[in-house]
């Protein structure tokens, strides 16, 4: 029997993303570690109010399942200001032909929307299917690590992801909250719940999930992909220099960072299942 179709991510864009959200998590129960380097995490980006440099604040994460109705999975991910859509399909059967193989294949394709930097702070001559490429590498690198790839044999799945809204940073991580809600509502068999987090060095400061801005200004930047439940890393990216006590402090930082939007992402995924069971 021929392979089903695959679908492409050009349905994400003719989506309409509504403005609804969970409520925020809880702010993490830990404080700055170093007097002269002070830590925050993200805040109700950018209302004006400026970086408070000495408190951690609530990020505004929030997720919705089920918003592509062709996907096997889908999930929309608001971190503050970005704004993330990823589509999962599949598992589908490989093309006739080719030799069986005992654990199946997994595709990640990343875009950015047009209008996705409205207003952002310019970083230089960059390209988007550069900055698309990389956020593609990123997201693969990291699920690799959580999916089960033999839970389907000689099959594909397929993890379009669209970037909505990169004016206020931690595009990586909302990108990976996203795909990690989509996966489970797909039923793709996972390790765990992927979350990640980015810490930036700008001065003496260490900021949570950076702008662009932040970003163009840090000496070094520090990016992970986690499961929050055990704190396994599964990916990491250390940029610039970095002294043994910032990266230690850093990487405390990203996981509890991590942790919160992980809890967000677990709350939508237990809240649509038990959604659907109501239903069924």
């Amino acid at each position: 029997m021929a392979a089903p179709p695959q679908r492409t991510c050009t349905r994400l864009t003719q989506h309409r993303v509504p403005s609804a959200a969970l409520p925020p998590s809880p702010p993490p129960a830990c404080a700055p570690t170093a007097a002269r380097r002070r830590v925050c995490a993200p805040q109700a980006r950018r209302s004006g109010a400026g970086r408070g440099l000495n408190t951690w604040l609530t990020p505004p994460a929030a997720v919705t399942l089920g918003l592509v109705s062709q996907a096997t999975g889908s999930a929309y991910c608001e971190l503050g200001a970005t704004k993330a859509l990823v589509a999962v399909y599949g598992p589908h059967a490989l093309p006739p032909g080719g030799a069986f193989s005992s654990e199946g294949t997994l595709s990640v394709d990343v875009r950015v929307a047009a209008f996705a930097r409205r207003h952002a702070y310019s970083r230089g001559p960059t390209t988007t299917s550069s900055e698309e490429r990389e956020l593609a590498a990123a997201l693969r690198t990291a699920l690799r690590g959580a999916v089960l790839p033999g839970s389907f044999p000689n099959a594909s799945v397929s993890v379009c992801a669209l970037l909505l809204d990169a004016t206020g940073g931690g595009e990586a991580q909302a990108l990976l909250a996203a795909a990690a809600a989509a996966l489970a509502q797909a039923g793709v068999a996972c390790r765990g719940l992927a979350s990640g987090a980015c810490a930036a060095l700008v001065g003496e400061a260490l900021l949570m999930d950076p702008t662009p801005a932040e970003l163009a200004a840090a000496s070094a930047t520090l990016t992970l992909a986690v499961f929050p439940s055990d704190g396994e890393v599964l990916s990491q990216q250390l940029r610039g220099s970095w002294s043994p006590a910032a990266a230690e402090e850093a990487a405390e930082a990203c996981h509890a960072a991590a942790a919160l939007t992980g809890g967000a992402v677990r709350e939508a995924v237990l809240a649509a299942a038990r959604s659907a069971a109501r239903a069924g």
